[in-house]
């Protein structure tokens, strides 16, 4: 493909997904909202085979959001088996996580990338079951998978800040993504707990704007867009 196509497409793509963002912000009362955004996250995996980028870091991109897809589509479109919706976003960061281990050209990596996820996945787990016992709160398999979940994500998001040099927009990306799960926690952390009214995490959960997707949209855009950023090992 001629830079002159790829750049357009960019362009093109770019100017799609500020249409999209601009639109369930400002238009909420005009549109199908749920249908709009997933079309978006749709269109950033449409976007990375637009490219015809053949590397093995674009394909593990690929895989990547096509997981998150599927889980949108239960979680935007059906609104309805989250846990299923939660395996597959585990295996899209999964599929982070190997790119980032391919991306990493020093002799430690695999202690930075299996070792370490490793004992902080323990550490996580039993940490959370831990409190859950304190609190007397059941440790079920949504919650399970939520701790592999945001572990994998935040791994990733401190492992692609190491290869910043390499690619600036997927750290990005990632950080939007985890400050979006952050909020998506906040939000259902009334279901295990009472908070008190009037509180800080109270105005957050019940802002009349979607914080989830103000950061979650644009955080697939950036990933997407990792794609064009992508240099050769160091």
């Amino acid at each position: 493909m001629s830079k002159k196509l790829r750049n357009w497409i960019t362009v093109l793509f770019i100017l799609l997904m500020l249409t999209i963002y601009a639109s369930f912000i400002f238009f909420r009362d005009k549109i199908a909202v749920p249908k709009v955004q997933y079309l978006g996250i749709v269109l950033c995996l449409l976007f990375t085979f637009a490219i015809f980028e053949n590397r093995k870091d674009a394909w593990f991109l690929r895989a990547a959001l096509f997981f998150t897809v599927i889980s949108d589509w239960f979680l935007v479109i059906k609104q309805s088996d989250y846990l299923l919706a939660l395996i597959t976003f585990t295996i899209a960061q999964f599929f982070y996580a190997i790119r980032l281990w391919e991306n990493d050209g020093s002799v430690n990596r695999n202690k930075k990338h299996i070792l370490m996820r490793s004992m902080v996945l323990i550490i996580m787990e039993l940490g959370f079951l831990f409190l859950f016992k304190i609190l007397k709160i059941k440790y079920d398999s949504l919650i399970f998978m939520g701790v592999m979940y945001f572990t994998f994500l935040l791994m990733n998001v401190l492992l692609a800040f190491m290869q910043l040099r390499k690619n600036i927009l997927f750290p990005i990306g990632m950080t939007l993504f985890l400050c979006c799960d952050v909020l998506v926690g906040l939000s259902n952390l009334q279901n295990y707990i009472a908070l008190a009214e009037p509180s800080f995490l109270l105005a957050i959960i019940n802002s009349p704007v979607d914080l989830i997707w103000i950061f979650y949209f644009p955080s697939q855009a950036l990933l997407a867009l990792s794609i064009l950023t992508n240099r050769k090992k160091l």
